[in-house]
Formats: structure tokens, C-alpha cells, sequence
């Protein structure tokens, strides 16, 4: 098993995130500096959030995430549910989770503080 990392500033213990690098097959993460994200999955509008903000841009438009994103200086720490703003779905799977977007889908363990 991973070693747990560090509790990021921000994130809800007990919650479920994902890393940005998980995400690899249904959404590019892409960091734009400065705490902000961008991800986009094929056909949809890009999300950009920003490290620890609920608001975020979806194409033209304002979200409210469920929880505020993470980050361990390096990577995306997302909460599961803000998938949802992308269009994604999720399908728990023991302790694991199987991540939709579209046509994609991708397997992954949820991370919970």
C-alpha cells in the first residue's frame, strides 16, 4: 500500500479525493501554476479550479464544488464528488472506485484523509 501522505490544508477528513495523476484516461489534469488546475475531459468544457476555493470556472460558466481542491505542492488532491461537475460518474467498487467521463472509465482508490 502507498504511505499515506500528509493531511493537505483544506481537505474534509473522511471524505473521498482522488489525485490529479488517477484521473490519467478520463480527465487531463493540467496545473496552470499558482494553486490552479485545469481539467478537461474529451467533449466536455474544462473545469479550472483553484486550491482551495470552492468556486471554479466550467467552460463560460461558475460551479460550486462540494469541497475545496487540494494540493501537496505537487499534485491535484480533487474530491470524488466534485467529478461531478465534469459530468463524471462514480461506482464504488469494494475500496475502490470505477471513475466514468463519457465513454472512459478508470478504476481507482479513493484517498481519504
Amino acid at each position: 500500500a502507498a504511505p499515506r501522505p500528509a493531511t493537505p490544508a483544506g481537505v474534509v477528513r473522511g471524505e473521498p479525493y482522488v489525485l490529479g495523476s488517477d484521473l490519467v484516461g478520463v480527465v487531463n489534469v493540467t496545473s496552470l501554476g499558482s494553486g490552479k488546475f485545469r481539467l478537461a475531459r474529451s467533449g466536455g468544457d474544462p473545469l479550472t479550479v483553484t486550491v482551495g476555493q470552492k468556486p471554479a470556472q466550467l467552460g463560460s460558466g461558475t460551479v460550486q464544488l462540494p469541497l475545496v481542491p487540494a494540493s501537496d505542492g505537487r499534485n491535484l488532491i480533487f474530491p470524488l464528488a466534485g467529478l461531478r461537475a465534469l459530468g463524471c460518474t462514480f461506482t464504488p467498487a469494494g475500496s475502490n472506485v470505477t471513475v466514468a467521463c463519457g465513454a472512459a472509465s478508470v478504476g481507482l482508490r479513493p484517498i481519504v484523509f
